[in-house]
């Protein structure tokens, strides 16, 4: 039986976002670990969060759909395989046998035979699916099959930004601000370690340049593992992480990284998810030295979905101590995030969010307000590749004056799944 294309956790969004960033949301990669485990229920969770997460194509359904087979939600697997069959052409066949096999589990003997029938008719050069349709039973059926035991994406973007901002994490000079060209990559590749199931290595590379002022150009490099299983209703996840990372050509900054999460259903349509971050932060050269320390990170998402639209909340609490006063600020923020992902055609995305910062070590002390609002069409070129057009407009409102701006950026992402 060929198998379902595999596809990975990575967003498009993700793709807009510094790299570590994009390493953190991991629904995907949750719910094949935990589908392999034949936790159907937190399989069900993680992929129905990579689909609200922007996920696209036709594996993210098929996933959703044999987790609902599985759990014997018998009509809302059978909705989700008209959803590929009606969809995705190419993968009408296998959808249509599962269609029958759900069709026999029901009692309708006369849908089923037909469904077979049209998995023959829409299954050519596919000797084995035909044979399991034309007996209409089979010894493995095709939702019990592993879904994929290594996966990875590469994703490019290309725009402008009229303001490229790094003081908060940089401690870059007050008034420090260009406007350029900009492109980045990014890549990521995540394997089993030793058949083990629970146990994942991963690894990471992305890189930005700015047309106008290398200065500002990145690159970073990260690797880790993480082990989850489940824990009554809830799934956890641990790992450690190690990165390092250059600026203007020049070493930045050494990474290591602890973080756990933990995930549980609300309801068919919500879930609730809670993760913490500790990073110790060192400076690759003693002309970033003052980024020295560490940062503490508290996270809380609920997320909700009906079909093809989704709805996700997320607060954040931030702490670092740093040796430079002007990269150690506590932090609060409060973000929402709306979305439209149809299987096929055009989609949409809206977010906003308002992040407030407080330098209390510094003499004087200052308080920083920021407000992010972003907009974006995106839409499925074919199975595999997927393609995101955004705008981001940010206000940074401070007590010292210095520090406050207002940035706009615009870009166009596509992005490879495997």
């Amino acid at each position: 039986m060929d198998r379902v294309p595999p596809l990975t956790r990575i967003l498009l969004v993700a793709l807009l976002v510094p790299a570590a960033a994009l390493a953190s949301d991991d629904s995907w990669q949750l719910g094949l670990r935990a589908f392999n485990e034949n936790d159907y229920e937190s399989a069900l969770v993680f992929f129905e969060s990579a689909r609200d997460e922007g996920q696209r194509g036709p594996a993210v359904h098929y996933n959703i759909a044999v987790c609902q087979y599985k759990l014997e939600q018998l009509h809302d697997s059978r909705r989700t395989f008209e959803l590929i069959a009606n969809q995705y052409p190419k993968m009408r066949g296998l959808a249509e046998y599962n269609l029958g096999l759900i069709a026999t589990k029901l009692g309708d003997a006369d849908a089923a035979r037909q469904h077979f029938r049209d998995s023959y008719a829409h299954s050519e050069g596919n000797a084995n699916l035909r044979v399991l349709s034309t007996t209409m039973f089979a010894e493995t059926e095709p939702a019990t099959e592993p879904l994929t035991d290594w996966y990875g994406a590469v994703g490019f973007r290309a725009g402008f930004d009229d303001n490229v901002v790094l003081r908060d994490d940089l401690g870059l000079p007050a008034g420090t601000t260009s406007e350029s060209p900009m492109a980045d990559l990014y890549g990521s590749l995540d394997v089993p370690f030793l058949d083990s199931g629970h146990l994942w290595l991963h690894g990471d590379l992305y890189a930005i340049r700015y047309l106008d002022i290398d200065e500002f150009d990145q690159n970073s490099v990260r690797v880790g593992a993480t082990y989850d299983r489940r824990y009554g209703a809830w799934r956890a996840r641990a790992g450690v992480f190690a990165s390092y990372g250059t600026l203007g050509g020049d070493g930045f900054d050494k990474n290591g990284s602890l973080s756990v999460r933990l995930d549980r259903r609300l309801s068919e349509t919500s879930t609730l998810g809670v993760r913490y971050r500790y990073d110790d932060v060192s400076a690759a050269e003693s002309i970033f030295d003052g980024i020295d320390g560490s940062r503490q990170r508290f996270d809380i998402r609920y997320r909700w979905n009906a079909g093809a639209r989704s709805f996700v909340a997320n607060a954040r609490i931030e702490t670092n101590d740093r040796a430079d006063p002007g990269v150690s600020p506590d932090r609060m923020s409060l973000g929402f995030d709306y979305r439209f992902a149809p299987a096929s055609g055009f989609g949409y995305e809206a977010g906003a969010e308002f992040r407030s910062s407080d330098y209390d070590d510094l003499d004087p002390s200052r308080s920083e307000d920021l407000l992010t609002l972003r907009a974006a069409i995106t839409r499925m070129l074919n199975e595999d590749w997927q393609v995101l057009a955004e705008i981001l407009y940010a206000d940074n409102d401070s007590s010292d004056s210095i520090f406050a701006y207002d940035r706009n950026r615009l870009t166009i992402a596509v992005l490879r799944t495997f």
